[in-house]
């Protein structure tokens, strides 16, 4: 805290009329993709100066909400699917399924859900950790913070975490988890299977 409140006293100091996006994609550690995503699409404010270099001015003020917003809400701050690929010389598309998942009903996510729950019948009731980065694909590391914040519902036995099949459904299913842009291969799996089921 204390950190952070020095930081941004400092921004304040430093930058009185504003930053540039080159100095700002810096302070926020972020990569020039990300920074002209977050002003192009306005979730950071700023100034077009009409110029052809530094056309954008950012308030500083505006800078220190979405550092300290970023850390209460990440997912708020996360690129549209092919904006990487769309602003990279080299090509990469990321396949997330978020616009499909969108769009699915309450009755096609109880579906979604009941096809999940045979792609991991093979465990018990109860996981932990190791199994549910066996079973999902995803890093202990990942699961242990989405427990943490309590995006995965979980309980610990000789402080360590615990999850019931039928939680770590719900998350799957969640709209949390149907956001995450890079989701892991095997997850992607599932929701391609299901996807397929349901348009055939």
């Amino acid at each position: 805290m204390r950190e952070n409140k020095r930081l941004f006293n400092q921004l304040r100091s430093e930058y009185p009329d504003g930053l540039s996006k080159e100095q700002f994609y810096k302070i926020a550690h972020i990569s020039k993709a990300t920074a002209r995503y977050l002003l192009q699409s306005g979730k950071v404010p700023c100034k077009d100066t009409g110029k052809k270099t530094r056309c954008y001015l950012i308030q500083v003020e505006d800078v220190i909400f979405y550092l300290q917003d970023r850390e209460a809400h990440p997912d708020k701050y996360l690129a549209i699917d092919g904006w990487y690929s769309a602003n990279s010389k080299v090509r990469k598309d990321f396949i997330s399924y978020r616009q499909e998942l969108r769009g699915l009903s309450k009755k096609q996510v109880k579906k979604l859900k009941e096809h999940i729950e045979t792609q991991i019948d093979e465990v018990g009731d109860l996981l932990n950790i190791k199994m549910i980065s066996k079973v999902t694909g995803y890093s202990c590391s990942s699961i242990c913070r989405w427990c943490e914040s309590g995006k995965l519902r979980s309980f610990r036995i000789s402080g360590a975490y615990n999850v019931p099949k039928e939680w770590l459904v719900e998350f799957l299913t969640s709209e949390y988890a149907s956001e995450i842009v890079r989701k892991s291969k095997r997850h992607l799996e599932m929701i391609r299977e299901f996807l397929e089921k349901e348009n055939s």
